[in-house]
């Protein structure tokens, strides 16, 4: 809309030739567009929240500590100043463990010995964070003037933490499969199409994978 090119001054008052979604699990193109889906068969919650002073002692710099529980897993993840807590399990066993999402994760790190002691003199600094929806692809990674890039695409489950890898790889795609020889195959619809339908094809692949594992994990 002539609102939102006025919103981004460097497309200098021109349509885009192509818009790039990287939203992440906002979908916003797939949204926007009401696109068709395919989601897979486990309906998993993940409760979350961020705090400071999780005791990481032991690990390597950067290392996501991942405990098996026996509705699901949970996860200590560190970040730059502070850690992510969190646990992913369907929607009937999490009901076992409170009422509300506070609840629910407390009782979730309480109940599990290893995020038990790790988050003994942890503080909450954010809300508890939900994310549900998990396994769902879109069935169309693009279309014309689009195309969808990571976790707007598709998302699968966050066990291996796969979204950024998954991201940046079809980025890489793109580069590879569409971009190679330069811009002018966006004046070229055809050939630009045929690109982003073996960059589409290789995803795909890649998300059965990914469900291939996932399945096995649980």
């Amino acid at each position: 809309s002539d609102e939102t090119i006025a919103k981004s001054p460097a497309l200098e008052g021109q349509q885009p030739d192509l818009i790039v979604d990287c939203t992440g699990r906002k979908r916003t193109i797939a949204r926007l567009l009401d696109l068709p889906t395919d989601d897979g068969p486990r309906n998993d919650i993940a409760r979350f929240a961020h705090f400071r002073g999780v005791d990481m002692s032991g690990l390597p710099e950067g290392q996501v500590l991942t405990s098996i529980m026996a509705q699901g897993w949970g996860w200590c993840i560190p970040l730059r100043d502070r850690q992510s807590v969190g646990g992913v399990m369907n929607n009937e066993s999490l009901k076992q463990f409170g009422s509300t999402p506070e609840e629910q994760l407390l009782n979730v790190m309480a109940s599990n010995p290893t995020l038990a002691e790790r988050t003994a003199n942890a503080e909450r600094i954010t809300e508890v964070i939900t994310y549900s929806n998990y396994q769902k692809i879109t069935q169309h990674a693009y279309g014309p003037n689009w195309v969808l890039l990571g976790d707007a695409l598709g998302f699968v489950d966050p066990l291996f933490s796969p979204g950024l890898f998954m991201a940046m790889h079809m980025a890489d795609l793109l580069d590879r499969k569409v971009f190679k020889q330069g811009p002018t195959v966006l004046d070229q619809p055809e050939r630009l199409a045929a690109g982003f339908a073996r960059v589409e094809r290789e995803m795909n692949d890649w998300h059965t994978a990914w469900g291939e594992i996932i399945e096995d994990f649980y």
